[in-house]
């Protein structure tokens, strides 16, 4: 397709797809790798590869092929269309929420992690007995008479 032949119909499918502007966001201005894109994106490898596919196929996004000595590989680049889509969703916002949300989702990943590794490190089972035989007594949680001791 030529770029003056892309529907903008079909641009605004891509923007309602399962990383469609994330995609864009994370190839930014200054082009990404696909281990890049594959890490921040938090999706399949089939879905990025479709995702590619289909921002390539409507010029939003090119690839350039870098080469060193022990590899290649494929730096994804916005083409002008994909720069103007990008611009727009730092006009309304869109980028900064879409960093504001991966940064909370690395937060939350740490914090289930802490949670885990609570669960893994305690016994949570004679912990759990513990605290029920204390309610069976009629000791509550936020009663006077309520330790969280479970030696006792």
């Amino acid at each position: 397709m030529r770029r003056s032949e892309v529907p903008s119909d079909k641009i605004a499918e891509f923007l309602q797809l399962k990383a469609g502007p994330e995609l864009l966001l994370e190839i930014g201005t200054k082009g990404s790798r696909w281990t890049d894109l594959e890490n921040e994106l938090n999706i399949s490898s089939a879905t990025l590869s479709d995702r590619l596919k289909q921002a390539r196929e409507l010029d939003l996004v090119e690839s350039d092929t870098r080469g060193s000595e022990s590899s290649v590989s494929a730096i994804y680049t916005l083409d002008t269309l994909g720069g103007m889509v990008y611009q727009q969703m730092h006009n309304t916002n869109t980028a900064s929420t879409w960093s504001y949300l991966k940064d909370t989702r690395k937060e939350f990943e740490s914090q289930k992690q802490q949670v885990i590794e609570w669960v893994e490190a305690d016994n949570i089972y004679e912990v759990y007995k513990a605290r029920k035989k204390k309610e069976q007594t009629g000791q509550r949680p936020g009663s006077p008479d309520w330790s969280d001791d479970t030696d006792s």
